[in-house]
């Protein structure tokens, strides 16, 4: 009798689970095209030092993303400038 019991107990969890897990709706892929508006918010020139004129630029712009279906966000961006004579990347 406690075995029939026990029995029922895996079936009714994998009944709950399948019907939680069920329930999910996937969410597709959506791809649309953005109009960024930012601006520098911090911009810092460090000097390398091994070869004349070498500096590199950390920095980092804010502002709003436009998407095509009305929808507005912030936008953020970190990047980094590697420059020689503040003419081009410096090879490496």
């Amino acid at each position: 009798m406690a075995t029939r019991k026990s029995i029922w107990i895996p079936i009714g969890i994998l009944v709950i689970l399948a019907g939680v897990l069920g329930s999910f709706i996937q969410a597709g892929a959506e791809t649309l095209r953005i109009k960024i508006s930012s601006y520098n918010t911090q911009v810092e020139v460090i000097q390398v030092g091994d070869t004349e004129g070498h500096i590199i630029m950390p920095h980092t712009r804010r502002g709003l993303a436009f998407l095509e279906n009305g929808d507005v966000a912030t936008y953020t961006c970190w990047a980094t400038a590697d420059l020689i004579k503040r003419k081009g990347p410096a090879d490496g």
